[in-house]
């Protein structure tokens, strides 16, 4: 719409200013989708949230709840992919915004998406006439994860069963297997090594 004000004294020559001034029709309601869970070798899921009818659709992250900021492969999908390069878990914010960007988002949700890393007990140990040593696996924050011993000549010690560092005593001569299980929330995405 434009507007113009035409000024008027006698002393002076008319004067006018133009005003312009735009609206905007809001976009769609914005819906995220359900929270996502998810442990696969690839660190990649797809994001479901719902198609906009009208506006257009923009993906952000709100916060980092664990590890590290992962990758939005298309901001503006609302079924883009997204890449982990660790365990852990983001909120991310799925807005609509109208015919004037500019305007800010007509409406937005709100969804946590959680990686689960497989489990990686870390590397093989050849030790000499040592009766301790340390276990150190990948960090699987915010699932959580627990040591075993599988095998070995005598019962071994493990200093924390729930660090995914720790100390493992009481070793003899031979060979000793121990295993690194994670779980994600809610006992799903479970792995090990």
């Amino acid at each position: 719409f434009g507007y113009t004000y035409i000024g008027t004294d006698p002393a002076c020559a008319p004067r006018t200013d133009m005003v312009e001034v735009n609206t905007s029709t809001g976009g769609s309601v914005a819906l995220a989708g359900d929270d996502i869970n998810f442990c696969n070798p690839y660190r990649t899921t797809t994001l479901d949230a719902t198609a906009l009818f009208s506006g257009t659709g923009q993906w952000q992250i709100e916060q980092v709840l664990a590890g590290g900021t992962p990758t939005i492969a298309n901001t503006s999908s609302p079924t883009s992919s997204i890449t982990f390069s660790q365990s852990g878990s983001v909120v991310l914010r799925w807005s609509s915004y109208g015919s004037n960007p500019a305007c800010g988002p007509s409406s937005s949700d709100l969804v946590t998406v959680t990686y689960t890393a497989p489990a990686n007990a870390g590397s093989d140990q050849t030790l000499c006439e040592i009766t301790s040593t340390n276990l150190s696996a990948l960090n699987p924050s915010p699932a959580t994860g627990i040591w075993t011993q599988l095998s070995g000549p005598t019962t071994a010690s493990i200093g924390n069963d729930t660090s995914n560092e720790t100390v493992v005593s009481g070793l003899v001569s031979g060979s000793y297997t121990f295993r690194w299980t994670v779980s994600g929330a809610g006992g799903t995405c479970i792995t090990y090594d």
